[in-house]
């Protein structure tokens, strides 16, 4: 993975929108079967917290060096 700093901070960028993306999609589709603020709140936070490590990763691999 580069060590520049631009590219850290679009790597950063990328992956907390696609987590966050992820977590509002999961949060509608939540909401949309019961309407319920805290069950759509914490199936957000699970689905960004879940996410975020997978899209992280996916994105480390992709830019190796050997890749």
């Amino acid at each position: 993975m580069g060590s520049q700093i631009p590219i850290r901070l679009l790597v950063l960028a990328v992956v907390a929108l696609g987590s966050s993306q992820v977590a509002t999609t999961a949060s509608w589709i939540v909401w949309s079967m019961d309407l319920n603020a805290g069950k759509a709140l914490i199936a957000g936070a699970a689905a960004f917290a879940g996410s975020a490590p997978l899209i992280f990763g996916a994105l480390k691999y992709l830019m190796r060096s050997d890749a």
